[in-house]
């Protein structure tokens, strides 16, 4: 069976998508470091916040 345009596109598009999630995996590990050092530096800094109720 020959694949379909439709197939073509749909598998060039899948493999996009997995190389973007490649890059921000790796942006999401390079900051993770950072992040957790500011939430332990924060985690008792008070926060105005409102409720909806």
């Amino acid at each position: 069976m020959k694949p379909s345009a439709q197939d073509i596109t749909d598998t060039a598009t899948v493999l996009q998508i997995r190389a973007a999630l490649d890059l921000i995996e790796a942006d999401v590990e390079a900051i993770s470091p950072a992040l957790g050092k500011l939430a332990k530096e924060h985690r008792d800094t008070l926060m105005v916040a409102r409720s909806n109720l």
